[in-house]
């Protein structure tokens, strides 16, 4: 994705009717703050586009959409550290403010209380942007385009299949071809390494074999080697796991696993299957299955989501959603292209353009030579005589 990271240097001229407040909105810096960019077009454009069918595709399954505030007062966020939030005072109240990091705290509180009476599942969906303190990843944006969707109040696994059929969809709809849905099981840390401290779970992210033995002997650093080496093809994976001597409880998780994808097989959903039972990063309130998803050819993390409790509604809710990074897929999708722009000359015509779907733009004065001014402004066509002409170079 191509950014404008630099303002331009030489400040315009002050203007004498301009007032003193709006002088002083005028840029005092070259630079962005590192993570944040200015989105120009036709990127900007290309992204409006690829949330609005992500919207659609979320409402065409039931998802209405909600629209939380962007500052909240500060609270702990489920998975979210708070040094990841940006806080300030509220001189209202004194009360410390975040800006939101993610909207799916956000969904759940709405769903907790302001939509408590609503009939369940409750199906919601959003989009926004979120701010986080610091980027991570090869591009360390700090700033991004989130849209997601929460079904909430169903504690089928019928529900996950929804969620993730929703998911490929939407990104299938936003123009990915090639998908991968990837799933972890988060809990089966918990259940495995029980009060095993904080080495042991670092390793096993690492998947450092050889620390992981040295720290965890005898049964359970073999069961959690074995479990490290059977991730990857789903069919091959829950081949390999049924070798592994897991505990009842474990063995529970992968079975709901396997119901999993069985109903995702039945829908002949348009993705590759893959599975890293001990996978549990960003996933640490997660209380089922999680799965992130990629594209081929692309090594970011375009959407992930999983299964989680809903507390705060007379008893905690069984919910379970998926939020998309927005910066991601677009790098992941064709590089965006400018639509076709029709120079209009003064006097012209250009509504008749517009009812077509076509990009007019409208002369404001009279030019010599209408083709010149038409390549200046970088359109594409010129409307001569009733019909359009292709501008040369």
């Amino acid at each position: 994705m191509v950014y404008k990271r630099r303002m331009n240097k030489k400040l315009p001229k002050k203007n004498p009717a301009m007032n003193e407040s709006a002088a002083n909105l005028l840029p005092a810096a070259n630079l962005l703050p590192t993570g944040f960019q200015d989105v120009l077009p036709p990127i900007a454009a290309a992204e409006a586009k690829t949330i609005a069918r992500l919207m659609h595709r979320m409402e065409l399954w039931g998802y209405e959409q909600v629209k939380p505030p962007l500052l909240e007062f500060a609270r702990g966020e489920s998975g979210t550290p708070a040094r990841q939030m940006f806080q300030m005072p509220d001189p209202e109240s004194g009360q410390m403010m975040g800006i939101r990091t993610d909207m799916t705290p956000q969904v759940a509180r709405m769903a907790a209380l302001r939509l408590k009476a609503k009939p369940r599942p409750l199906r919601l969906s959003y989009s926004g942007q979120v701010l986080r303190v610091k980027g991570a990843g090869l591009y360390a944006e700090r700033q991004l385009a989130q849209a997601g969707a929460e079904l909430i109040g169903e504690a089928d696994i019928a529900a996950d299949a929804e969620i993730i059929r929703l998911a490929i969809e939407a990104l299938c709809e936003a123009g990915l071809q090639e998908i991968c849905a990837d799933f972890s099981i988060p809990q089966l840390q918990r259940i495995l390494i029980a009060g095993a401290g904080e080495e042991l779970p670092d390793l096993i992210e690492k998947k450092d074999v050889v620390g992981i033995r040295r720290l965890a002997r005898g049964e359970t650093g073999e069961m959690l080697v074995a479990l490290i080496a059977a991730a990857g093809d789903a069919e091959e994976t829950f081949r390999k796991v049924k070798t592994i001597a897991l505990p009842e409880e474990a063995r529970a998780c992968f079975r709901q696993l396997e119901a999993l994808m069985k109903l995702l097989r039945e829908a002949a959903i348009p993705c590759v299957l893959t599975i890293d039972p001990l996978e549990r990063k960003g996933f640490e309130y997660h209380t089922g299955i999680a799965f992130s998803f990629f594209a081929r050819g692309s090594t970011e993390e375009l959407a992930r989501g999983g299964r989680y409790t809903l507390a705060g509604t007379g008893g905690d809710e069984d919910a379970v959603g998926f939020s998309i990074d927005v910066n991601a897929l677009q790098r992941a999708l064709s590089p965006a292209q400018h639509r076709d722009r029709v120079y209009v000359p003064l006097g012209e015509d250009a509504e008749r353009l517009r009812a077509q779907d076509t990009v007019a733009v409208q002369g404001l004065a009279e030019v010599k030579d209408a083709e010149a001014e038409a390549k200046r402004l970088h359109c594409t066509h010129l409307w001569q005589g009733g019909k359009l002409v292709q501008v040369a170079g």
